[in-house]
């Protein structure tokens, strides 16, 4: 039985720990562990410091993947029910289509052959995924075709944008497309780049400078103790697989940022620059602890 001064102690203790949680942690960028917490589920924590914002009809026409992703279903719902290739895969005309839509791959761009098919390209690959995940889709009988809750949401791209949000933040693996074995670099967190790009997005930054800022929140990442992976990784290649998740692929893919190779360096280093669409896109809230810094 918990006697007076017991309940006290606890009560005093919940009341530390609550005050600890809610102070600035200059390895947040100000922000406190309680808003770290909701800004990891910020799609669905309404105390997020990170909004997504409806946009104009014009700019969601700058968002490729999610272009992409309209056309997808578009042609679905076109041919009601689309034959597949015999390994299953869509029908090269309508890859080529889709690929137009998005970032340049630069194994496309370098290759000779006239025939864009569906693994040779990632952006269109993603897609296709999302619409499964999203159980916008289904497969039968090698024979793809939009389900219900595809057609209820074919022209409602807030909804579709948000769909396409969702299963890259908290469903699909990103290290999918990579061997790099810790599918949590760049997707745990991925709410914290936002904000850095918020913050620091308007004037060109080296990659290297988010990658330190990311790894400073998120230290256990660079720790690559993932038995399952191919490779072994050294710090300054999970910084690069960092880069190369968030910036290269997906943060393109959603049309937010502008990367810029930097010409003579000895070896590969790139600048990121947030676009014009980030900011109509994403709004961020400025750290709301109360308190010394921990």
């Amino acid at each position: 039985m918990i006697n007076q001064e017991n309940e006290w102690i606890i009560s005093h203790i919940d009341t530390l720990i609550d005050k600890v949680n809610n102070l600035p942690h200059e390895d947040f960028e100000g922000y406190s562990p309680y808003e770290m917490g909701s800004l990891l589920n910020f799609l669905n924590d309404p105390r997020s410091p990170l909004k997504i914002n409806v946009l104009s009809d014009k700019a969601y026409k700058e968002i490729p993947l999610l272009n992409q992703t309209c056309l997808l279903m578009s042609i679905l719902e076109e041919q009601e029910n689309l034959l597949l290739t015999k390994v299953g895969n869509l029908p090269p005309k309508w890859v080529k289509a889709l690929y137009v839509l998005g970032p340049p791959e630069l194994a496309i761009e370098m290759s000779s052959k006239n025939v864009i098919k569906e693994q040779d390209t990632i952006a269109v690959q993603l897609a296709r995924i999302i619409l499964k995940i999203y159980r916008l889709c289904k497969q039968r009988h090698n024979k793809l075709s939009l389900t219900h809750h595809g057609k209820k949401l074919l022209n409602n791209k807030p909804a579709l944008l948000h769909g396409i949000l969702h299963v890259l933040t908290y469903q699909f693996n990103w290290g999918y497309f990579d061997g790099y074995g810790n599918f949590e670099i760049g997707q745990l967190g991925f709410g914290f780049t936002l904000v850095l790009l918020a913050k620091y997005g308007d004037k060109p930054q080296p990659a290297e400078f988010y990658a330190d800022k990311y790894f400073k929140a998120f230290p256990q990442l660079l720790i690559d103790n993932n038995n399952n992976s191919q490779f072994r990784h050294n710090k300054k290649s999970l910084k690069y697989c960092y880069y190369f998740r968030n910036f290269d692929r997906y943060l393109s893919y959603l049309g937010l940022v502008n990367i810029t190779k930097v010409p003579s360096t000895l070896e590969e280093k790139y600048l990121i620059q947030k676009t014009p669409l980030f900011d109509q896109l994403i709004t961020v809230v400025a750290p709301q602890g109360i308190g010394d810094k921990v």
